[in-house]
């Protein structure tokens, strides 16, 4: 007869909240099965940051299609100081300005900022 050695003791995960910033600890036994939920993460150029604090956005596969549902960070966290301080700078003079938008469980973010000069 063999003996068979079964694995009981739990793993541990720390995970990142995308959407709030909050950290997780989860312990699961090793033979359980986790579930993740899937994050796509798409780039659109910024054509007008609104007064609501929505962004209006336009998609770089197909400039034809635009967003404007998409609400900007808020201004006391530092990307949303970030967004509409280099709104400012690119809407002075000839720049572009890149959003990337962050979407899982029917939530959308936006994770980041970046100039493009214009050429």
């Amino acid at each position: 007869m063999k003996t068979r050695l079964i694995n009981l003791f739990p793993q541990s995960f720390e995970t990142l909240d995308i959407l709030t910033g909050k950290k997780y600890n989860e312990l699961c036994p090793m033979d359980h099965i986790v579930q993740v939920p899937t994050v796509v993460r798409k780039e659109y150029l910024v054509g007008d940051v609104t007064d609501e604090g929505f962004l209006s956005l336009f998609d770089q596969h197909n400039p034809d299609v635009t967003r404007d549902d998409v609400r900007a960070p808020v201004r006391e966290s530092e990307l949303g100081e970030r967004v509409l301080k280099m709104w400012e700078k690119v809407s002075d003079r000839e720049g572009q300005m890149w959003v990337t938008v962050l979407a899982t469980m029917g939530l959308e973010i936006v994770g980041g900022v970046k100039e493009v000069e214009r050429e």
